[in-house]
């Protein structure tokens, strides 16, 4: 089952981000990208897509015009 997950800074999350592969990174950002930007910018919001455990994509989803969708949607990390 694919889910949106909310990043965090477990040693699960972090080992899937380290194992995950990009083929190519030219028009998007790696996942180690998406999190500084997050980092210094509290309207984005790190997502994990997750196939049962199983990263499968990253991405940065701004929040400013979402923010009660941003704030109760997410599946935790684990």
């Amino acid at each position: 089952m694919i889910q949106l997950v909310r990043y965090s800074t477990t040693r699960g999350a972090l080992k899937q981000i380290q194992q995950y592969q990009l083929v190519n990174v030219m028009y998007t950002a790696t996942p180690q990208q998406v999190i500084r930007a997050c980092k210094s910018d509290l309207e984005r919001t790190a997502v994990m897509i997750m196939n049962g455990n199983q990263l499968v994509g990253f991405f940065c989803l701004h929040c400013s015009n979402l923010t009660s969708w941003c704030e109760c949607n997410f599946e935790e990390t684990s």
